[in-house]
């Protein structure tokens, strides 16, 4: 039993780098694929900087067929993907990856944005956007996320996930919290 709770502790410290922990031990580099990334964030790196999470940062550039991924709540870098023919789609609990090759990695968004889009500076000088996009039966949504939304939601997911609300509690909480 001892041994048991060692090794899952041990589990969880292994499981919380940063995604610059990530790419500094060469872990997450350029030419991986999506899927690739996301099983080495997976299983490695802290929720924050998970790419692959309903509420993490991404645009679609549908003309270059590139993707900006960021983490969660910590957009502090910045991963563009190339040939993405499928771009990220998420529900409100998972997302799939879609496809793409790890192309660069940025600390900015505006030289990651730059870099996708050359140098026309009306386009480059764009904020990220506040809002999430959900796949749900099939029908994409965007909600314009409010200053707290996001953390809103993501405390409601995590109560989902952890089966401290049932499904029906979750989309009535989910509801007031989108109005």
């Amino acid at each position: 039993m001892k041994k048991l709770i060692t090794l899952s502790c041990l589990l969880f410290l292994v499981a919380c780098a940063t995604g610059q922990e990530l790419i500094k031990e060469n872990k997450i580099r350029i030419g991986m694929s999506k899927a690739d990334v996301e099983f080495v964030m997976a299983f490695q790196a802290n929720v924050a900087s998970e790419i692959f999470l309903p509420l993490s940062y991404r645009e679609y550039f549908n003309k270059e067929k590139k993707e900006i991924l960021s983490g969660e709540s910590n957009k502090n870098i910045y991963y563009v993907f190339k040939n993405v023919h499928k771009k990220v789609t998420c529900g409100w609990l998972l997302c799939n990856e879609g496809n793409g090759i790890l192309d660069k990695i940025y600390y900015n968004y505006h030289e990651a944005r730059q870099y996708v889009l050359g140098n026309d500076t009306n386009l480059v000088k764009k904020e990220p956007k506040k809002t999430i996009t959900i796949v749900e039966d099939n029908k994409e949504t965007q909600i314009v996320a409010e200053d707290n939304t996001i953390e809103q939601l993501n405390e409601l997911i995590e109560k989902y996930k952890s089966g401290e609300i049932s499904e029906e509690e979750f989309s009535t909480e989910k509801k007031k919290i989108l109005e």
